[in-house]
């Protein structure tokens, strides 16, 4: 296992509980602090069987980054650097940040094999009925609804707040310039 995953290996939380439609054990949260205990995000993406190249490195930057769907989906050529840092846009009044690939660096180094951005191809809705199927959501706090596309999301301002708490660092990790849009985060752990 790579060094940079060690933090990854089991996050703070989620059970992992088998998904017979993807042959794997996939995480499957009920929006409990226990939700990230026990899921490796590489080993997920190595057992995933049916996920293309590219569905594996957003998943991978989505889950590293706490990144939004359509931060990915936006990311451009000239997002990347040369040595595979990827600066993530600020959209939705969230500030810029970076974040490092490991696994699939090479993929976006490549210009994700010359399909950036990729919201050229790829849509939101195609994220969201792909992580249904390979049960990549939760339910958090007291919503009615699953966190399908911002399942990584939470589980990132999830894990680093009850690590650090620390809402500021939380705060900048998420991209928030708002400390109440990081506060929502905080507030949806309690079910």
């Amino acid at each position: 296992m790579h060094d940079v995953f060690k933090h990854l290996e089991t996050f703070h939380g989620i059970k992992s509980v088998p998904n017979p439609s993807a042959r794997t054990t996939t995480p499957c949260a009920q929006g409990s602090p226990d939700a990230l205990q026990g899921f490796n995000l590489e080993a997920f993406l190595a057992g995933a069987k049916g996920l293309s190249v590219t569905e594996k490195a957003v998943i991978e930057l989505m889950a590293i980054g706490g990144l939004r769907i359509s931060e990915v989906l936006n990311v451009c050529q000239s997002d990347v650097s040369k040595s595979g840092s990827i600066r993530i846009r600020a959209l939705k009044g969230s500030s810029f940040r970076v974040v490092q690939p490991f696994l699939f660096r090479e993929f976006w180094m490549d210009g994700g094999g010359g399909l950036l951005p990729l919201s050229g191809v790829y849509t939101r809705f195609y994220f969201y009925r792909l992580f249904r199927k390979f049960g990549l959501y939760a339910t958090f706090g007291n919503n009615q609804h699953s966190s399908v596309t911002h399942y990584f999301r939470h589980l990132k301002g999830l894990d680093i707040q009850e690590s650090f708490n620390d809402w500021q660092l939380t705060s900048s990790v998420l991209g928030h310039k708002n400390i109440n849009s990081t506060q929502y985060y905080g507030k949806k752990k309690q079910k």
